[in-house]
């Protein structure tokens, strides 16, 4: 049986969650506490220190909107539009 292994660059992550911060204009502290997060574990995910869990993930991606493709693999096709423009920096 073939074993399936995926690596994901907790630095790139990072960025995403520091876009994604940038998005909502909140400090650290107050984007950690909306997904249940203490403000240091939440530093270290976005300064790519280590790497995001698919439970924290989850939680981030049902709260904003974003895809788990997206936060893990920097795949913006399944985004909302509006999200997409905002995270790429691209508005039409």
């Amino acid at each position: 049986m073939a074993t399936v292994t995926a690596e994901f660059d907790d630095e790139a992550v990072g960025a995403r969650l520091k876009m994604l911060r940038a998005v909502y204009s909140e400090k650290q502290a107050e984007f950690a506490a909306r997904f249940g997060m203490s403000p240091n574990q939440y530093n270290q995910y976005e300064n790519g220190k280590r790497h995001l869990p698919v439970h924290h993930a989850i939680r981030v991606a049902a709260i904003t909107g974003v895809t788990l493709d997206w936060l893990y693999r920097d795949d913006v096709s399944g985004l909302p539009v509006r999200l997409s423009g905002l995270v790429t920096g691209r508005t039409s």
